[in-house]
């Protein structure tokens, strides 16, 4: 079934571990631009077991030293169902205590750009080990980093989405026919005004 749509289904596990002190993060990247409009390609994940935090951020690599002017922090559980908006570079990462598995839904054939982050030596806020709880730190290759935004999980029906039905299950029903905005990501902001009132964009 999937095979034949527009889309690509992947699934990403990831062990309760550290990295020196900070906890496993996948590899941050922003998506290639759709060629059309020149807005990078969104995407929709969904936390399939354990904990999950999705950090977002902007970034300016045209000055002396990376900056950042904006960042955003999800944080997800079993069931919740996270939209990863154009125009940010992000990653994922596992707090613990135990794996995490989170799958994702994505344009077929789109795939990140990786060398930002590279040159950052990460985002903008690494996520440490403090005292036995998670906190975040400020990245200090970067001359400006901001205070740490938290969203609120918000629901998708226009997805019909719910937490007892997984990501493959709603796609497959759905057979891609309201997934639209992942192909064109003009449509996205108006597809999911909440989530850009929960991010505080005008």
């Amino acid at each position: 079934m999937i095979q034949k749509l527009p889309v690509q289904y992947e699934l990403t596990l990831m062990p309760p571990a550290m990295m020196g002190r900070e906890y496993v993060k996948t590899f941050g990247h922003r998506h290639i631009a759709e060629p059309r409009s020149g807005i990078d390609y969104t995407e929709v994940c969904r936390v399939e077991y354990g904990t999950a935090h999705f950090l977002l951020h902007d970034l300016d690599l045209d000055r002396d030293a990376p900056s950042s002017g904006v960042a955003y922090l999800i944080e997800a559980k079993a069931g919740d169902t996270i939209l990863l908006p154009p125009g940010y570079d992000h990653l994922t990462i596992n707090p613990g205590p135990g794996p995490m598995l989170f799958s994702d839904v994505i344009a077929r054939g789109v795939y990140g750009i990786y060398d930002r982050f590279r040159v950052t030596r990460g985002a903008c806020l690494l996520e440490v080990e403090s005292g036995g709880s998670p906190t975040f730190i400020p990245n200090p290759t970067y001359s400006n980093v901001p205070s740490l935004q938290r969203i609120p999980m918000c629901e998708y029906p226009k997805l019909q989405l719910g937490r007892d039905i997984p990501l493959y299950q709603a796609l497959c029903e759905t057979k891609g026919d309201i997934w639209e905005f992942l192909l064109d990501p003009t449509l996205f902001w108006p597809c999911f005004p909440d989530l850009k009132a929960a991010m505080g964009i005008q």
